[in-house]
């Protein structure tokens, strides 16, 4: 029995590579075969029409400049760094729970509050520390559960979070939304430095 337990692992082990083999040849076939394709219709626009070659050839060229830019420009989203340990996007209001550290992009900044329930978030709004509904937090934007240092129970984040209510000592530099929420789940405003 264990022969014939080994031999069908080896031999679905080498259906598995095999297969994986012919799917890299099959794509890089498609690859090759679209590329040609391309450059077939190329020449025959070319001899057909001229100008309607060279008008494409020009969008051609700006599609992949285009690209190559995209390519180069870091995103500005959390990735998973030294800074954050990831994200998730909420899709709905369940995906949220109580001391969650929430971030919505906004027009040139992001805005960072902290999850009471999955209904209501405390955070810095003009310029004191309320709290307010997930909806008005998000606007029109999408939220993100931001995958931050956590150190403390759940109920003792939210105590924190409390502790400072109504306070009024906003400072873009030192004293952020961002600070308020890594303050109440790490005790340490930057949590990259933990």
């Amino acid at each position: 029995m264990p022969k014939k337990i080994h031999g069908f692992w080896s031999n679905l082990g080498s259906t598995i590579t095999g297969i994986s083999s012919a799917f890299s040849d099959l794509k890089e076939g498609v690859r090759s075969d679209a590329k040609q394709l391309k450059n077939d219709l190329k020449q025959s626009l070319s001899e057909g029409s001229p100008r309607l070659a060279k008008t494409i050839e020009s969008m051609d060229r700006t599609n992949q400049t285009i690209n190559n830019m995209r390519r180069s420009i870091p995103l500005t989203l959390p990735q998973k760094n030294k800074l954050y340990g990831g994200y998730t996007i909420v899709r709905s209001n369940t995906d949220i729970q109580p001391a969650s550290h929430l971030m919505v992009r906004r027009f040139g900044y992001e805005h960072h509050g902290l999850a009471i329930n999955n209904e209501d978030v405390i955070h810095y709004t003009d310029l004191s520390i309320q709290i307010g509904s997930i909806k008005e937090f998000q606007g029109d934007s999408k939220i993100y559960i931001i995958n931050s240092v956590c150190l403390y129970s759940v109920e003792k984040i939210i105590e924190r979070a409390y502790s400072r209510l109504s306070e009024t000592q906003y400072n873009v530099l030192v004293n952020n939304c961002e600070h308020f929420v890594n303050w109440c789940r790490s005790g340490n405003e930057n949590n990259f430095n933990i």
